[in-house]
């Protein structure tokens, strides 16, 4: 559980774009996507994709929106702000963390601030548009955080920040994805069929499974699944079935992988819910006061949050105590 005491946020350097393209159109821009994944311009650099059953949602550098030809960059929905990264700097938290994206999201959702969360193996990162930046730090400064900002050449080399004055907070009108309306919200939510695993691979292993992992991005023939690959400066994290454990083990690398198994639920929400911060605070503000462990990932469209299979029961409990959810299970 989160104590009282100051936690330590990380502003990194990276412009990012948000986007996203039809799983069936995935081919026409693979050729883009390698250049990314292979040949990256910098040894520090924030990347994800994640391939789900509805989509394929990146995370990516807004320079690298020039490698999409034409014809790819047409099937590219992609998100007009710029986004920042912000890393919860507090070393790395293991898988009993528990009320880290309660805290964040909690005050984030009164300031109407919307954000892009990603866990990852060793800790989380959430993303705010550019614009919202000064804000976020204040609000957050205000609920006990401390921020950093990483040096620009080294990526999470750290120096202090000052307290953002309030006459110099980004008034731009509240980011609205979704319908206001009145107090009672209904969300829905997805329980997805397979258990997911979660492991961190050593970058100078990479190379030995790029082969792997490039099919299994680009060429799996899995209708329905969740996987994911995150870069940031300090890990390479990912999200897979059991499938693909067998498939990295088999290639003689050792992978850090939690050995719990995680279940996925897909957050779809109602017609009042008004944005991504308060969608993401009501929602796991239940499992903190439960002391239940999440792992929480956005992607274009929706978010998913993850709870260790045996907790599944339990926080689906906990959750319909203290909202009006309907269940759809695959």
């Amino acid at each position: 559980m989160v104590g009282n005491e100051p936690r330590h946020l990380l502003v990194l350097p990276f412009k990012l774009k948000l986007a996203s393209l039809p799983r069936n159109q995935l081919p026409s821009c693979t050729h883009a996507l390698l250049k990314i994944l292979l040949f990256p311009t910098s040894k520090n650099r924030f990347f994800s994709v994640a391939d789900t059953d509805s989509e394929v949602s990146l995370v990516l550098e807004e320079s690298c929106l020039s490698l999409f030809g034409e014809e790819a960059s047409s099937l590219l929905q992609h998100s007009d702000q710029t986004w920042r990264a912000i890393k919860y700097d507090e070393g790395e938290l293991g898988f009993e963390a528990t009320g880290i994206v309660s805290s964040i999201t909690q005050p984030l959702a009164k300031a109407k601030v919307p954000i892009y969360y990603l866990s990852t193996y060793t800790t989380d990162y959430f993303l705010v548009e550019d614009i919202e930046l000064s804000k976020t730090i204040d609000v957050l400064s205000g609920s006990g955080f401390k921020f950093s900002e990483a040096a620009q050449d080294e990526g999470h080399d750290a120096k202090p920040m000052p307290p953002t004055p309030v006459a110099m907070i980004a008034q731009s009108p509240p980011h609205n994805n979704r319908p206001e309306g009145g107090a009672k919200s209904q969300l829905l939510i997805t329980k997805l069929p397979y258990q997911l695993y979660m492991s961190r691979l050593r970058r100078e292993n990479f190379e030995k499974v790029a082969c792997d992992l490039i099919r299994m991005i680009f060429y799996s023939t899995i209708e329905k699944r969740f996987f994911s690959l995150t870069e940031t400066p300090d890990e390479i994290s990912l999200i897979f079935d059991h499938d693909c454990v067998s498939v990295l083990e088999g290639a003689g690398v050792s992978l850090e992988t939690c050995k719990m198994s995680w279940r996925a639920l897909q957050i779809c929400e109602g017609a009042n819910w008004s944005n991504e911060s308060g969608l993401l605070s009501k929602f796991s503000q239940p499992l903190a006061e439960a002391s239940i462990s999440i792992f929480n990932f956005s992607t274009y469209h929706t978010d998913y949050t993850l709870v260790e299979d045996h907790n599944l029961d339990l926080s689906l409990d906990k959750l319909s105590d203290k909202l009006e959810i309907v269940l759809d299970e695959e």
